[in-house]
């Protein structure tokens, strides 16, 4: 969909199967319009519009593309009047389809939300024909929202494969390509607020508390390149405030928190790195507990479960005074955290209470 321009959506995989905005070749006002995609540029359908390619592949077990729906009930694509993706209240379904699987960006999902791009797969392992084939209708019902990079495949795709489409074709060497819910690079060296590079736009704020309250400092001396420098010491302390990213409260739901961190001796631990709610709405919350041991510090996770708060610690000192250090930590809502520095396992701490609250502050 990087034409930009005229009626047709040309078909790159070679088997010239182009397609139609709207009922014809000729203009009319059931044409989407050439818009931004995802990637280059992609069409935008305004709930009365479509694109027609007619008879399409005969043996179809993948369907992939990204979308930006201005509405959680929207219709994307009907292969033959049987056979369709459409989505419900923001779910996802996939009519007509045998036992299929749904992605979106990425990962095993029915859950789409609106105003963002998100990358769409449904596999299945019965052929289907796209006989009659409509991407942004399905009967008398219509996208609102945009198109870009649709592809249909004649075998199952895995999620690796799935992946590298995500990632517009590159090796799938980690998480996709704008999955993250907050990616802050701490790179701009000036200004009182953090760019969010996700597709989230969380701008993080400099703030402080205590009397002698002083903001986060700009560096340097980071790990590539410019840093964020927080002080911290009693009742006072530096840090960067946003929205907040909760871990959804269901027993087995999931959360990576990622950063390069380099903790001075003087801060004798206790310093939280991270905390997604502050008092009773702590969802978690992230820290080097006690003074080091051998130059290292211990992991905690902190929370409150609706009637107190808990905590869970790795047995192992893992990351060390004065040193640049990746820390990876994931959290399993009510099973466990897991703790990895500079790409190794280390530590799982298994859950100790009930499963902890929704934040609802910064």
């Amino acid at each position: 969909m990087d034409e930009k321009t005229g009626q047709t959506v040309n078909d790159v995989s070679g088997n010239s199967l182009s397609a139609t905005l709207g009922v014809n070749s000729s203009a009319g006002s059931d044409d989407p319009t050439w818009t931004t995609g995802k990637y280059g540029a992609g069409l935008s359908f305004d709930g009365g519009d479509y694109v027609s390619q007619g008879t399409g592949p005969t043996i179809v077990n993948s369907i992939s593309f990204w979308t930006y729906p201005t509405s959680t009930t929207n219709y994307f694509v009907d292969l033959n009047g049987s056979a369709y993706i459409s989505a419900t209240s923001g779910t996802l379904s996939a009519t007509g389809f045998t036992t299929p699987t749904i992605y979106v960006n990425g990962v095993v999902s029915s859950t789409i939300v609106v105003n963002q791009w998100q990358y769409i797969t449904v596999t299945t392992a019965t052929n289907l024909n796209a006989s009659a084939l409509n991407f942004g209708k399905i009967s008398t019902n219509y996208l609102a929202g945009k198109l870009d990079e649709v592809k249909l495949y004649n075998y199952v795709r895995n999620s690796k494969q799935i992946t590298e489409d995500m990632n517009a074709g590159h090796p799938s060497g980690g998480s996709p390509v704008g999955s993250q819910t907050l990616y802050w690079k701490m790179d701009e060296g000036y200004s009182t607020n953090l760019k969010d590079s996700s597709p989230q736009n969380k701008t993080g704020t400099f703030a402080c508390f205590g009397t002698s309250c002083t903001n986060p400092a700009w560096s340097n001396s980071g790990k590539f390149g410019k840093a964020v420098y927080f002080t911290g010491s009693g009742a006072t302390g530096a840090y960067v405030t946003s929205s907040p990213i909760n871990v959804s409260s269901t027993t087995g739901s999931q959360i990576t928190i990622s950063t390069w961190i380099n903790p001075e001796s003087t801060q004798n631990g206790g310093g939280w790195f991270v905390r997604n709610g502050t008092g009773y709405d702590e969802n978690y919350g992230l820290n080097l507990a006690s003074s080091p041991t051998g130059g290292l510090f211990p992991v905690v996770m902190t929370w409150y479960d609706g009637t107190g708060f808990r905590n869970m610690t790795t047995t192992g000192y893992y990351v060390p005074i004065n040193t640049w250090s990746q820390l990876s930590v994931i959290i399993s809502q009510g099973q466990w955290m897991k703790v990895y520095v500079n790409g190794i396992f280390k530590e799982q701490v298994n859950w100790n209470n009930a499963n902890s609250v929704q934040a609802t502050g910064t």
